[in-house]
């Protein structure tokens, strides 16, 4: 059910973010539009779904198993985005500052969308756990 939630605000996260990309890079900066910009939203939600996916399964572990996890999936997650973007300026030398700052901007959106959902389940599990242990 959690997992179904996250996925669902996540899909509409990234709908709304591309279509946002789309008509800002098409109305104002036509001649830096890229395809790519577009799907950078789907991208990230599909990393960020893998991710929470990968946090429900250790959710019931320790704090330290889940820590370590949290932080072992963002650390992929940053390198497999330095690479993704070095390549990708490596092969287009002339959009830089575009897609760089396009890239940054949705991944810190996402980030964020990662943190509050990690932290709403922890309030849930936390308000769920006081409940249980009161009766």
């Amino acid at each position: 059910m959690l997992l179904r939630q996250f996925v669902l605000k996540t899909f509409a996260l990234s709908l709304l973010t591309s279509i946002l990309c789309f008509v800002v890079f098409h109305f104002f900066f036509s001649d830096k539009f890229r395809i790519i910009y577009t799907i950078l939203p789907f991208l990230f939600g599909t990393v960020n779904v893998l991710i929470f996916y990968t946090l429900l399964k250790v959710k019931d572990s320790s704090l330290s198993k889940f820590s370590s996890k949290y932080l072992l999936c963002t650390t992929f997650k940053l390198l497999g985005s330095l690479l993704f973007i070095v390549v990708y300026l490596f092969n287009n030398r002339n959009d830089v500052i575009p897609f760089t700052s396009t890239f940054l901007s949705i991944y810190f959106l996402y980030l964020f969308h990662e943190i509050m959902s990690i932290l709403n389940f922890f309030k849930k599990n936390e308000k769920r756990e006081g409940t249980h242990s009161k009766t």
